[in-house]
């Protein structure tokens, strides 16, 4: 094996500050569109930056092998890398909202990573991933997000960046745990798109799409209404979708669930009881999206969630499922509506 790089290559930085940068970018224009003042949301703006640096950075190899350099360090590395996640956000509470109201959530978060950081430790000792353990640290870094404990924590105004602070803080605290304080093999998670993972997408996403659309329609769970919207605004949401919602559930559900699973179960019949275990998990996952959340969501979520593990059990990589997700949910979002339920 070769020895880790001590630190990042120069191109990866450089990579890695311009893509950081159009994301802010985009992330600005869109409270510019919104006559929301920057001033506004400075201090939610400028966490939301920060937590872009380890959620994107660790689909860098050589970046993944710095942070993974210091959390295999001990406890203090570990419980400095889990710090520098937390503490922007925790900053950024306290700015907008002032000590006395923010002092409770604040101490959450720090408890929010310093649960995670024990987590991951017990399992340590207990072996190799994965173990029970590992069950306690997926849900300590999955459920505050899910169950809606971030929810409006920092709105501000007519602004509210919490979904985006939520979900890059939640999932940089899974990577800073699984890429670099208890490295899992297999993640799957590089910033590299090679034709294999194309042609995977394609034949995913066709093969999801020739099976959904009818049942949808059928059932009443989507309604064919094509909307008129920009190519400009047809990239933007693309890339929206494909940074907040395809990669970070891709990250959870087949670069640590499946994995995990399929490491527990792998025998004679393969990584398939993984594959189909962590697609219902997937699919169950979405029974609380309200208003939308029922029963013909929970079927056609977990039918998409087959459909991405079999692109990441193809590629070894969770870019094929992501530009799979990524195609689902804008094909859905550009001509489709899903009628609330009653």
């Amino acid at each position: 094996m070769k020895p880790l790089p001590a630190t990042p290559s120069a191109r990866s930085i450089l990579s890695l500050a311009i893509f950081i940068l159009v994301v802010a970018g985009a992330a600005a224009r869109y409270l510019f569109e919104r006559s929301i003042s920057p001033g506004e949301i400075a201090a939610p703006f400028v966490a939301f930056v920060m937590l872009l640096i380890p959620y994107v950075g660790c689909g860098y190899p050589d970046v993944g092998a710095m942070y993974r350099k210091l959390g295999l360090a001990g406890p203090v590395g570990a419980v400095l890398l889990l710090a520098t996640v937390t503490l922007p956000p925790i900053v950024a509470l306290i700015s907008i909202r002032g000590i006395s109201a923010s002092w409770l959530a604040a101490v959450g978060l720090v408890l929010y990573g310093a649960a995670l950081a024990g987590f991951l430790r017990w399992a340590d000792r207990i072996g190799p991933p994965p173990n029970a353990v590992d069950v306690l640290a997926v849900l300590c870094a999955w459920l505050p997000v899910e169950l809606g404990f971030l929810h409006g924590l920092w709105s501000h105004g007519p602004a509210d960046p919490s979904y985006l602070i939520g979900k890059t803080l939640s999932l940089s605290v899974l990577l800073m745990g699984y890429v670099a304080i208890r490295p899992l093999e297999g993640l799957g998670y590089r910033w590299r798109f090679r034709l294999e993972d194309f042609g995977a997408a394609a034949l995913a996403l066709s093969a999801f799409l020739i099976v959904a659309i009818p049942i949808g329609m059928a059932t009443g769970f989507v309604v064919w209404e094509p909307k008129g919207i920009s190519w400009t605004g047809i990239v933007f949401r693309g890339m929206a979708i494909g940074l907040f919602i395809a990669l970070p559930e891709e990250i959870l559900f087949r670069g640590v669930i499946f994995n995990l699973l399929q490491k527990w179960t792998l025998g004679r019949y393969g990584p398939y009881p993984a594959l189909v275990a962590s697609s219902v998990i997937f699919g169950l996952s979405h029974l609380n999206n309200f208003p939308y959340g029922d029963m013909r969501y929970v079927v056609l979520a977990t039918y998409a969630g087959f459909c991405y593990a079999w692109c990441y059990l193809k590629t070894g990589n969770l870019m094929g499922g992501v530009l799979t997700h990524m195609g689902v949910d804008l094909i859905h979002r550009l001509y489709f509506v899903t009628p609330p339920n009653s």
